[in-house]
């Protein structure tokens, strides 16, 4: 309906079968590569396990950084 001035029951019955094909096509696709969630997520599990340790060392690292050119920078300025 709305701007294009479609008829409202008519609006409804397109909208239907739009739905209809395209919760069919979702449905479909869960049921046919549903299994292969498996397999990604066992994948994708041990790739964020990875990453956030690679993360963690990375923050660590620039931390350590950040501290040690501070606490120079006071004694410099101490000094």
């Amino acid at each position: 309906a709305g701007m294009s001035r479609v008829p409202f029951w008519k609006f409804v019955g397109l909208n239907l079968i739009g739905e209809s094909v395209w919760s069919a096509m979702i449905v479909a696709v869960g049921y046919f590569l549903g299994n292969v969630y498996i397999s990604v997520n066992n994948a994708l599990g041990k790739a964020f396990i990875t990453v956030a340790v690679i993360v963690v060392l990375a923050v660590a690292l620039g931390a350590a950084n950040y501290i040690r050119k501070r606490i120079m920078s006071e004694a410099q300025r101490d000094a």
